[in-house]
Order: C-alpha cells, then sequence, then structure tokens
C-alpha cells in the first residue's frame, strides 16, 4: 500500500497507510515540535527534524533511531532523501 511520514508539533511522527488511513506506527521522536519528516524511497525509513535543531533517521518497522546528526545552526524546516536513499 501507500504510505507516507507526518511529523507533529508534539515531537511525534507518524507513520500512516494512506489506503486506510490507519497509523502503522507513532515514534515520540523528540521533546520539542518537529517541523519536517520525510519517508524513505523504499518507505522503510524515515527522517525528521525540527526545533531541537538535529535530524533523525528511523527504522519504522521496527521503531528504532539508527542515527542522528549533530546540533546544527538552526531549526530544521524541511527534509528530502535522494532518489537513490543515499543522501
Amino acid at each position: 500500500g501507500k504510505r507516507f511520514l507526518t511529523a507533529g508539533s508534539d515531537g511525534q511522527i507518524c507513520w500512516w497507510d494512506s489506503e486506510t488511513r490507519t497509523p502503522l506506527r507513532k515514534i515520540q521522536a523528540s521533546d520539542k515540535a518537529l517541523h519536517a519528516a520525510a519517508l524513505s524511497p523504499d518507505g522503510k525509513l524515515g527522517a525528521c527534524g525540527g526545533d531541537d535543531n538535529l535530524v533523525r533517521v528511523y527504522d519504522l518497522l521496527r521503531g528504532r533511531e539508527l542515527a542522528r546528526s549533530g546540533k546544527l545552526p538552526g531549526y530544521v524546516r524541511s527534509l528530502v532523501w535522494s532518489p537513490d536513499a543515499a543522501t
């Protein structure tokens, strides 16, 4: 099915099934507001960022954080994966 990822002001990312309109997984990614979320091209990874000046990458199937950036100089407002998911 088709899936998408949302970021919330409550610090959660939510992975959705667009056909059933139901959440597949919710992850408390931050204690600050998130403004950006991006689903990898294969649909298995999610990236998010926001007011904590960090980018995090999650394994959405397991709900585990896989990577975290160092502190960035400003808020994260947008994210995008490259088509090959390498960057």
